[in-house]
């Protein structure tokens, strides 16, 4: 009688010997100019299958580098744990990462080259080899043991941690009139006719907000709205009701985290915060809440008077707010999109923004000619430093919007970490930035409007802090393992620049004149940004207190929201609004008890340019002064310090709301905040087990708590619910 087919593989996998059947690879791959991970790859030879191949070959040799060191690991204890396990880990790392970078470039530019199902192959792939060292038991055991020893450098000891269903079609064109042509040309369904119509309405995030923004129909606005509010409810199509789900998932959110220890899913997802407790987040949501609520209503109050003026019969509810809110700013103020787009054309804006760098950072940036692309539009940048003969980083700049470039939505760009520093690889930082810019046209330049020009510095920020850092380590280098409610401050602090009459004389020039933005439409440009600050700033904060509600408490979701909401809005909650099954950020994304981390990175970056506000913005002897200090700690100390330690580092005391509430147009409510701000960063529960000196820091003391937090952090890997190097690739590798 022969084995069941069972019990012949039981049998094979106890008796017969493990082979590893190692992936072919090409020889003319081996020495292809793609494999270089050292200056400037040949990305014009790049072909689908050479990634694949690429990527096949690192992940290869990296995976047979952790099996060799498992192997030593098990013979012989290591003597030191960074030159015998993760120097080796770094040198066979950063190639993988290097060629994975790539072809997540290529993913994002060039759909032709890259599809969608070669991209899945290939990063699962390099997913999968880059995690097998944070599930090595080996190596875990080892940089456990090693986080005895107190010789270590922080930075060392800091590696480890390291919608569909809804459409509405429009053939009145007198409810289009105000349209501008980007939205029309989403709604449009011939895009190559935007004003032609029919144009159709979904409830796509971007086609939503603007439509409520501009639709003078009234009813068609809530029709648009309640379908929004109610997605993924009982009360839409009940098939595809997310209620059940939802609840499942906070359960099964809290029976993880009661496995690990902690007391909910949100205390332990403050294991990779800076804010390090639920507590802390709390005290500063009802603290900004105290300053933005009082006017909110002010702003309501206003907002409906202005209506009513304008011919409203009725109170104005919030499928009525985008559109009054509109009305009531252009009337204001007078501000014209178009009117600003020829003050900034793309040419200008870069020379500029290069001009601010180098008075701030002390770097310069010059574009190369000749080098290998994946598309003639891109543009290949060395960044300079005056200490060093060579370039210390380099970036692509992939401006323009092409058919086959990933477009997720108008506005939409990435920064993507090709490459990241390492002693040990020896190699230098590598990125590229992705926009969706309009192309040149007319025979005149790209034109920016000004949130394009927000997108770009945002982008920039967050190249700027992975091209300059000056880690050792690319665990820790850049924007990898930056706490997730600190990785958005460099990006949100260069956006701060745009309010600045003198970085807007350096970016701007007139399209035809060449003349720079006047002041009269800076402020306008100002004023528009600050409008109605009260309402936006507490819908931020409910959403932020939602989803920690929801990680907290047991309670049912709409109980939650029922109690939550009055606190936040002056505007009723209606009955049927079911916003929570459709908060996919919380529930299908990564910020889970961690929407937060964009309003905390805000309060930091304000904090951080009312530096530069306190010296004084014409302040030509001081402003280079705390440009490099912000460098040498914001930029350069990437995830090899703790953000709390930077923050300090710079300011020389922790974070205040004020900076923030006076940013918005807050300033008076600000004033309450008085000298005691109740819920500044010194109850930060900090992830290591000691606290920083918050005195004058010399080298020697660094270097001690950067080793430390590094080993540190690998001890913390296995209690964390996911792999910091997936949370780490989401922040560093591409930004979105």
């Amino acid at each position: 009688m022969f084995p069941s087919v069972q019990a012949r593989r039981r049998y094979s996998m106890v008796f017969a010997p493990w082979h590893r059947k190692l992936p072919e690879v090409p020889t003319d791959v081996l020495d292809d100019p793609l494999l270089k991970t050292q200056g400037i790859p040949q990305i014009s030879s790049l072909t689908t299958e050479k990634c694949s191949s690429a990527v096949k070959k690192y992940a290869l040799e990296f995976e047979s580098e952790i099996w060799k060191i498992e192997d030593q690991l098990k013979e012989n204890p290591p003597q030191n744990v960074f030159v015998e396990v993760l120097d080796p880990l770094e040198k066979y790392g950063a190639p993988l990462d290097t060629t994975w970078g790539l072809v997540k470039t290529l993913y994002l530019t060039n759909k032709d080259l890259m599809p969608v199902r070669a991209y899945v192959s290939i990063h699962d792939k390099a997913r999968r080899s880059r995690a097998l060292k944070f599930n090595s038991e080996p190596v875990y055991a080892a940089c456990k043991e090693a986080s005895l020893n107190n010789d270590m450098t922080e930075e060392q000891k800091r590696v480890l941690m390291a919608t569909k269903s809804f459409q509405h079609t429009i053939e009145d064109h007198s409810i289009i009139r105000e349209f501008p042509e980007d939205v029309l040309k989403i709604m449009a369904l011939d895009s190559s006719e935007p004003n032609q119509g029919p144009w159709k309405v979904t409830l796509n995030p971007h086609v939503y907000s603007r439509f409520l923004e501009y639709c003078p129909d009234r009813d068609l606005r809530w029709n648009v709205w309640q379908a929004y509010t109610r997605r993924a409810s009982k009360f839409s199509d009940p098939n595809l009701q997310n209620s059940t789900h939802l609840e499942e998932l906070r359960y099964l959110r809290r029976y993880q985290a009661s496995l690990l220890g902690f007391d909910s899913f949100a205390a332990m997802s403050m294991e990779t915060k800076m804010a390090g407790s639920v507590e802390t987040v709390k005290t500063m949501i009802a603290s900004l809440l105290s300053r933005a609520r009082p006017s909110q209503d002010r702003e309501v109050i206003e907002l409906q008077e202005f209506a009513v003026s304008r011919g409203f019969d009725g109170a104005i509810q919030l499928w009525d707010l985008p559109y009054w809110k509109r009305k009531q700013c252009a009337s204001l103020f007078g501000y014209n999109e178009n009117q600003i787009r020829e003050y900034f054309p793309l040419p200008r804006v870069l020379t500029g923004l290069f001009t601010l760098c180098e008075q701030l950072f002390g770097v310069q940036i010059q574009e190369r000619k000749g080098v290998s692309t994946w598309h003639p539009d891109v543009q290949y940048f060395d960044v300079l430093d005056p200490d060093s003969t060579e370039p210390v980083a380099g970036f692509y700049f992939d401006p323009y919007a092409r058919g086959e470039k990933l477009w997720a939505y108008q506005d939409s760009g990435w920064m993507v970490a090709l490459r990241g520093r390492s002693s040990a690889a020896n190699t230098t930082p590598l990125a590229s930035i992705i926009l969706n810019l309009q192309r040149p046209r007319g025979g005149k330049p790209a034109l920016l409007s000004f949130s394009e020009l927000q997108l770009l510095f945002q982008k920039f920020g967050h190249a700027l802090q992975h091209l300059l850092t000056k880690t050792s380590y690319m665990e820790v280098s850049g924007l990898s393992n930056v706490e997730w409610d600190a990785v958005e401050v460099c990006s949100t602090f260069m956006v701060h620049w745009l309010y600045d009459q003198n970085t807007i004389d350096l970016i701007s020039g007139h399209v035809e004149s060449g003349e720079p933005l006047p002041s009269s439409m800076l402020q306008q440009l100002c004023l528009v940004q600050k409008h109605m600050p009260g309402y936006e700033l507490c819908k931020e904060l409910y959403l932020a207190s939602l989803d920690l509600e929801l990680h907290t408490k047991k309670d049912f979701w709409m109980d939650l929201v029922q109690a939550l909401w009055p606190q936040y809005f002056a505007f009723p909650l209606d009955s049927k609004d079911s916003h929570p099954c459709s908060f996919t950020a919380i529930f299908c994304e990564e910020w889970g008890a961690a929407y937060y981390c964009h309003l905390w990175a805000r309060v930091m970056a304000a904090d951080a340019f009312s530096a530069f506000i306190e010296a004084g913005l014409n302040n030509e002897e001081d402003l280079p002064t705390i440009g490099r200090r912000f460098r040498s700690t914001f930029l350069a100390l990437g995830g090899g310090c703790h953000p709390g330690e930077v923050f300090r580092r710079f300011r020389g005391r922790d974070p205040s709301p004020k900076a923030l509430l006076n940013s918005l147009g807050l300033k008076q409510y600000a004033q309450l905040c008085g000298n005691c701000d109740e819920w500044l960063i010194t109850q930060i529960i900090y992830v290591t087990n000691e606290r920083a000196d918050t005195a004058e820091v010399n080298a020697r003391d660094l270097g001690a708590r950067q080793r430390s937090n590094l080993i540190h952090g690998a001890s913390l890997r296995f209690t964390r619910s996911k792999p910091v190097t997936e949370r780490a690739e989401t922040h560093a590798a591409v930004r979105h």
